[in-house]
């Protein structure tokens, strides 16, 4: 089975013999290739929606379902997990503020999940605030590429004592903040021009709103620090 290559690279952080869990797994690529790799020893491919899992269920191979390898789940994020049913649980294709959402509403499902593979699509660095909350700390981070957009991949391990991680961390990313191939240097600078754009819209409506004045202090704060650290100031 083909996979795009944002799945390709998740899979890639799925350790052999894992029990996965596929959550918001829309059509269940992921979770339906590994199982048929034999990468993993069982995934569960859970949606809020029903018309994605029948889809899903159709495209499985018979043998898939039949050996209990691969279940299907209707529901909302985690609670379609018990606690330590799956040691990799998988959240892609969702903003961070979902991702979010999710972790925090099944705290147990999550702390006994020991590696988090996380790909959001909006709002990377709720997720990297999340993990610092909680616990975790980033085993590796990735940029790819996927019909045009960004992704970042954020794979997070359970450890005794994680690594703090400062603001410039939070919202770059320690791993992706390096730019250590050209996709992340461009994503960076694409970045960059964003949160310059931001701190221009934020600049007008600063007057008599002093969050939004701090707001600003951090954010150029963050890309000081960034060019003072690995320096550069273009990506």
């Amino acid at each position: 089975m083909m996979l795009s290559n944002r799945l390709q690279t998740i899979g890639g952080y799925v350790p052999k013999g894992s029990r996965l869990a596929d959550i918001a797994c829309d059509h269940a690529q992921l979770a339906r290739a590994l199982v048929l790799a034999d990468q993993v020893d069982l995934a569960i491919a859970a949606d809020l929606r029903s018309e994605p899992l029948r889809r899903a269920r159709r495209a499985a191979a018979e043998e898939m379902i039949q050996s209990g390898r691969l279940l299907f789940r209707q529901g909302d994020g985690l609670t379609v997990l018990a606690p330590g049913e799956c040691d990799v649980v998988v959240i892609a294709g969702v903003g961070g503020k979902l991702i979010e959402q999710m972790l925090k509403a099944r705290p147990e499902v999550a702390q006994a999940a020991g590696r988090l593979i996380l790909s959001p699509q909006r709002s990377p660095w709720l997720v990297r605030q999340w993990a610092q909350d909680q616990g975790y700390a980033i085993y590796d981070e990735q940029v790819v590429m996927e019909d045009g957009y960004f992704y970042e991949i954020i794979v997070l391990d359970k450890v005794s004592e994680p690594k703090g991680l400062s603001p410039l961390d939070i919202r770059l990313g320690p791993v992706i903040a390096q730019g250590r191939d050209s996709l992340s240097r461009t994503y960076l600078a694409w970045r960059k021009a964003a949160d310059q754009r931001a701190l221009a819209k934020m600049a007008l409506a600063a007057a008599g709103h002093p969050t939004v004045g701090e707001k600003m202090i951090s954010l150029e704060a963050i890309w000081k620090e960034w060019e003072k650290r690995y320096g550069y100031s273009d990506a």
